[in-house]
Order: C-alpha cells, then structure tokens, then sequence
C-alpha cells in the first residue's frame, strides 16, 4: 500500500542520484512511496513496473530491473534475499522519512542489512 512521503528539495542535488538515469531516479522516488515503513520493499522489478510506471508501458519489468541495478551500484538501495524471496532496502530511508506509528517491519530480523534499521 502507497504512503505519503516526503520528498526534500535537496533531492534534486544529490551526487548520488546523479549517478543514475532520469528512468532510475523516478523509480528511487517512486519506490520511497512503496516502502515499509522501515524502507523496504519486495525485489520483484515486474511488481515495481507495474505499481510506478503504469501508465508508461515502455518502462517494464527489464528497465526496472536495470534501474534497481543502477540504484544498487550508486548504494542508494541494498538488495538482498531471505528464505528465498528477494527484497530491498531503501539504505538513507530513516535518516530522511519521519514515520508518526510505524507499522511492523516487512522483514524482521534484518538488523544486520548494511544501513538497516527496524
């Protein structure tokens, strides 16, 4: 379920996000919406296309899978499995989300996730 987020003008001069393309940026945007509120979400690019980039059909499940690549290589998100199921871990997500009544945590356990928290 989609939550409100918020999203800090500094976004917009990370050195980080401009590592990546526009199509990866909006997918790093799109997925702060998607999250736990712990910043993590399920690894599946298919999931993702179709939550984020419905309405641009040109942007599937293969240019996801190269965004979340992308996202990964700049350390914007970690990726990582447990018990067979593939998730990811939005890596700076609490140091620029305030979360009033956190739900419980979509993988617990994961404390030792570089950057994890929750």
């Amino acid at each position: 379920m989609a939550r409100i987020r918020t999203l800090k003008p500094e976004a917009f001069a990370s050195e980080s996000l401009a590592e990546v393309s526009i199509h990866a940026e909006r997918t790093f945007f799109g997925l702060l919406t998607q999250c736990d509120d712990h910043g993590r979400f399920r690894d599946q690019p298919a999931v993702i296309a179709g939550l984020l980039w419905s309405l641009r059909p040109e942007h599937g499940p293969v240019g996801v899978e190269d965004d979340l690549t992308q996202l990964a290589t700049a350390g914007l998100i970690c990726r990582y499995e447990v018990d067979g199921k593939r998730y990811l871990h939005v890596v700076t997500f609490l140091r620029h989300q305030r979360i009033n009544r956190p739900k419980p945590c979509l993988t617990k356990g994961l404390g030792w996730v570089r950057g994890a928290r929750g």
